[in-house]
């Protein structure tokens, strides 16, 4: 049995792709999970009206926010079409076919990063970067009636800066985001409206130092969740809890998340928390971690070789949406990103776990992609995944996909085939005499993004291409091209490893110059290491100097002179020209 998570959204900073929002909806499985858990079906099953996708240039990944409104699923974004329809930033799709409401289009100009439903299911809020609405100047947070697509247009607290976070009762609205000001006064961060009309609660003012990315209202107690370390003068670790009516954080209750969280969800028996966060994996970071509710101690921590973007959790399972491809079963490492790192345990974009003890669940679809999956909600149909991927278990399902309950699941049908070996790919590396080094690489079927790695570091991601210029410094260089087939990772050395070598030294010079009135004086470049010069002329000592220069007097046209050194050795004659 699957709780509705609370109405609260799943949006984010942007990260450059281009895409289009091509939404093909489908029954997408894994294979048994944990005993207790719901159960899925293993291959995605198209809905009736399948959706074909549409290049469109996209400034950011397509689906940001979904949410499952039980007849309906509400998709927000930053998108053009849906199929061949004409459809911009949010969309509602039908739950059992998947068909898109055209007869339901706000028309909302700039992406959307936050949906939140009223209880009585009359309004649907959306938040995000977004400058107009159905043509009115409404900024980054409206709200639209669920029956008619038409916008509320005296509701307009016009925050300044974009939305994140939406979570109502019906009768307030709790928002989070980047902004410093709401309906006309000073409010930065987390801010309370009046749901009917906008109207900033003058009461709920808490003063918060750095952006809030999620919040969620669970039985009468208000989390949220974000880059900030201060509300109202209490040190925290970037979550807090904060009473609905007044603001006031609980300082019994002050967990450290140690950094930037994503995402947030409470388990519906409000026991604990789930985070899902950013950092540097050396300084316990990319975690999703459990905290008590009550204590706030740490409960578990998993660590992904990506950031985890998106958290939902039911009774049984928690899912986590990033943009990695390996969960990682010690949390101390190590963090090599290969299946030859016992370490490592393949999960491409979407993973669960026990609530109660974090233990990682078979549940395993396999999403493709660079930014993966950002964001997740769990109602009557099932759980919603929205993201910038374009496949999902190796089938085309454009950025989103419906993994329904599957209450009575049959039995399991055959294993399938082995997949097949990967493809073996060849790499050249050429260097012109420039010192410019030209990579070369065969495609992998079905492949069109490939890393380039130098010396064992990233180096570059690229699109559908097959060539690749650098200029390196002096010194021996190896690279290497990293793609995957299927679920295997395919890492390719480019041979042969170059070598560059540094230009040869400059030696000693010496230059003679001849002053007004025949006087010559000869000036030459210092020796490392080296305090005593001999002046030669025509052959001949005539000086033993410390100095740099030497005024050698009346000189003929024809005379020759020579600086002579010797160090560890080595004699140097220099010619002065």
């Amino acid at each position: 049995m699957i709780d509705r998570r609370g109405w609260a959204s799943i949006g984010r900073a942007g990260r450059s792709t281009f895409a289009a929002l091509g939404v093909l909806l489908v029954v997408v499985a894994a294979t048994p999970v944990l005993a207790g858990a719901f159960q899925v079906t293993d291959e995605p099953v198209e809905f009736e009206h399948a959706i074909d996708a549409h290049e469109v240039l996209d400034t950011g990944t397509p689906v940001w926010s979904v949410l499952d409104g039980g007849d309906r699923l509400w998709i927000g974004g930053q998108f053009e079409f849906v199929g061949e329809v004409r459809q911009r930033n949010i969309a509602a799709l039908d739950a059992t076919t998947g068909a898109l409401d055209t007869s339901w289009d706000p028309d909302v100009t700039g992406r959307v990063e936050a949906l939140a439903l009223s209880p009585n299911g009359e309004w649907l809020y959306i938040g995000g970067r977004f400058a107009t609405v159905d043509g009115h100047p409404i900024q980054r947070l409206a709200r639209i009636s669920t029956v008619t697509g038409e916008v509320d247009t005296s509701f307009a607290p016009q925050p300044d800066a974009v939305v994140r976070s939406i979570a109502t009762d019906g009768t307030s609205l709790w928002i989070a985001g980047s902004f410093t000001t709401m309906a006309g006064s000073p409010q930065a961060h987390l801010a309370k409206v009046d749901a009917a009309t906008g109207v900033l609660d003058p009461a709920w003012r808490p003063v918060v130092d750095a952006k809030a990315f999620d919040l969620e209202l669970h039985a009468g107690t208000l989390y949220a969740a974000g880059s900030f370390r201060d509300i109202d003068g209490v040190t925290v670790g970037r979550v807090a809890r904060l009473d609905p009516t007044t603001a006031a954080v609980d300082t019994t209750w002050l967990p450290d998340a140690l950094h930037k969280v994503y995402d947030l969800a409470l388990h519906p028996d409000g026991s604990a928390i789930y985070l899902a966060g950013a950092g540097p994996l050396s300084r316990e970071g990319n975690s999703l971690r459990a905290f008590d509710t009550t204590t706030g101690a740490l409960l578990w921590r998993r660590v992904n070789a990506g950031d985890w973007q998106a958290v939902v959790a039911t009774e049984d399972l928690v899912y986590g949406g990033s943009h990695g491809n390996y969960v990682f079963a010690d949390n101390n490492g190590p963090f090599m990103e290969s299946p030859d790192n016992p370490n490592a345990i393949e999960r491409h974009k979407l993973a669960a776990f026990d609530p109660s003890t974090g233990a990682l669940a078979d549940w395993s679809p396999h999403a493709n992609s660079l930014v993966g999956v950002w964001a997740l909600d769990v109602g009557p149909s099932g759980l919603l995944v929205g993201g910038d991927f374009t496949r999902i278990n190796f089938k085309p399902q454009p950025h989103v996909a419906l993994f329904p309950v599957d209450d009575d699941p049959p039995p399991p049908p055959p294993p399938p085939p082995p997949p097949p070996e990967p493809e073996a790919q060849t790499c050249s590396a050429i260097v012109s005499p420039e010192g410019v080094v030209t990579l070369g690489w065969t495609a992998i079927a079905g492949e069109d993004r490939y890393i380039v790695r130098h010396n064992d570091s990233w180096l570059a991601t690229l699109g559908d291409v097959l060539q690749f210029e650098h200029a390196p410094d002096p010194g021996t260089h190896q690279y290497v091209v990293r793609s995957e087939q299927g679920l295997t990772q395919i890492t390719t050395a480019c041979t042969p490893a170059i070598t560059i070598e540094p230009p040869p030294p400059v030696g000693q010079q010496c230059v003679r110059s001849v002053a007004p009135g025949g006087v010559t004086t000869l000036t030459w470049t210092a020796i490392d290491g080296e305090d005593r010069y001999v002046v030669r002329r025509n052959g001949s000592w005539i000086a033993t100097t410390s100095a740099l220069s030497f005024p050698a007097g009346a000189a003929a046209a024809d005379d020759t002179f020579l600086i002579r050194s010797s160090k560890a050795g080595v004699t140097t004659n220099t010619e002065c020209g």
